[in-house]
């Protein structure tokens, strides 16, 4: 028998943002949202769903000013994204969930967690960012050196040009300067390859108003003795291992996982290690 997981895509309306959700295995009991990275990049995070919907239902939706959410005159403010949750788990009637954050999806899902603790039946934090405030700019200056360092010197030019241009609110600095970083994300992986067309829909203003958010966000409480499992997982040759002490230190009871073969984008670059990893968390 073929058992059928339908997606369903819709809008939320949270005040003057609509929510592009999509939400897969209706009929399943327990809900799974995952929080996609960026911020200010679309990603659907299809392969991880499709890991999971078997059991479980499963909700990913295009954060504010990202792909196909309208946000028109909308504010980034880190209060904003923690409603965006609330809306659409009222939306569904969803009193508990787990949470899955990958990048700046990880440090959206910690804000939340520390807010809301009592609604969280898991964590999973992938390849996440560190903290909010002045560790988050620790971190990006970490990003940058890795970066750097990855880059022939005929890409460097073109990244620092680009970069500047993206701080000022160009989308299409923001596209090249993601091509590049996307690309030594994966320098060692010959025959992989990204689908680089998420980035035409990337958005400068949600980048850049997030990220002064982030900065301006104190800095996370220490989670003591959550009632649910934490999961931290980073790759071996991640771009933020410097800081992967500081947010285990937030988390004394959480696992701490290091894919190998892996970088920032584990279910791209060690997909079967990624999926075993999920099926045991999840006890698929």
């Amino acid at each position: 028998m073929i058992i059928q997981h339908k997606m369903k895509n819709i809008f939320i309306k949270n005040k003057n943002v609509k929510l592009r959700v999509r939400i897969y295995s209706e009929n399943k009991t327990e809900t799974i949202i995952l929080l996609h990275g960026g911020p200010g990049i679309p990603d659907k995070m299809e392969k991880i769903v499709s890991v999971l919907k078997t059991k479980y239902k499963i909700i990913t939706f295009d954060q504010r000013g990202t792909g196909e959410t309208i946000c028109d005159n909308c504010d980034f403010s880190i209060m904003s994204y923690i409603s965006d949750i609330e809306n659409i788990i009222n939306f569904f009637d969803i009193h508990n969930f787990h949470l899955f954050g990958y990048s700046w999806g990880g440090l959206y899902a910690q804000i939340y967690t520390n807010l809301k603790p009592e609604k969280i039946n898991s964590l999973f934090l992938c390849s996440s960012l560190p903290a909010t405030s002045n560790f988050f700019k620790k971190a990006e200056k970490e990003i940058l050196i890795y970066n750097i360092k990855k880059s022939p010197n005929k890409v460097l030019l073109t990244l620092f040009f680009n970069s500047i241009f993206a701080l000022l609110g160009s989308d299409k600095s923001y596209k090249k300067m993601f091509e590049i970083i996307l690309k030594n994300y994966c320098k060692n992986d010959n025959n992989l390859e990204f689908n680089y067309d998420v980035l035409n829909n990337i958005n400068a203003k949600s980048i850049n108003k997030t990220r002064q958010n982030i900065i301006k966000y104190p800095q996370i409480n220490k989670l003591y003795n959550p009632n649910f499992p934490i999961l931290i997982t980073y790759g071996d040759d991640d771009n933020i291992i410097k800081h992967q002490k500081y947010i285990l230190s937030k988390y004394p009871t959480a696992k701490y996982q290091i894919i190998e073969k892996s970088g920032h984008c584990p279910w791209f670059q060690n997909a079967n290690k990624f999926k075993q990893i999920l099926i045991e968390f999840y006890n698929l």
